[in-house]
């Protein structure tokens, strides 16, 4: 379990066990950890299609990704708890202290902003424009 921010997110071609079918494989900068072993960057693997139990990433967003793995490599789903931006703050108020925690005491959401911010993941603001 960890949180982080998705640095790419692509589809691709797996192979598990014996068949190969398409999944959408997300990249992660890791910011905190609770279980595993402490990495830097893990890759996250899930179903290609939604409708199969795959998970939406998207690049530039933080999650708090609940999933099983080996080495670098993580497999979530839809059903794994895994949740974005607000809802991963929320969940991450009832977790215990985690065993890796790379924020430098700057807060799990404000250095997920800072990282976004560093990293050129500029958020985007809806509504009308201003006109000088």
């Amino acid at each position: 379990m960890f949180f982080g921010v998705a640095r790419s997110v692509h589809y691709d071609r797996v192979r598990q066990l014996s068949f190969t079918h398409s999944a959408l494989v997300a990249e992660f900068a890791v910011f905190v950890q609770w279980k595993g072993a402490s990495r830097e960057s893990l890759t996250v693997l899930t179903e290609a299609a939604s409708g199969m139990g795959g998970f939406p990433f998207k690049k530039c967003v933080p999650y708090l990704v609940y999933g099983l793995g080996k080495g670098d490599t993580i497999v979530t789903s839809a059903c794994d708890r895994t949740r974005a931006d607000s809802a991963a703050y929320a969940d991450m108020e009832d977790l215990p202290k985690p065993a890796v925690d790379r924020t430098q005491r700057m807060g799990w959401k404000q250095y997920g902003e800072f990282w976004r911010a560093a990293n050129g993941c500029v958020p985007v603001i809806l509504g009308p424009t201003i006109k000088n």
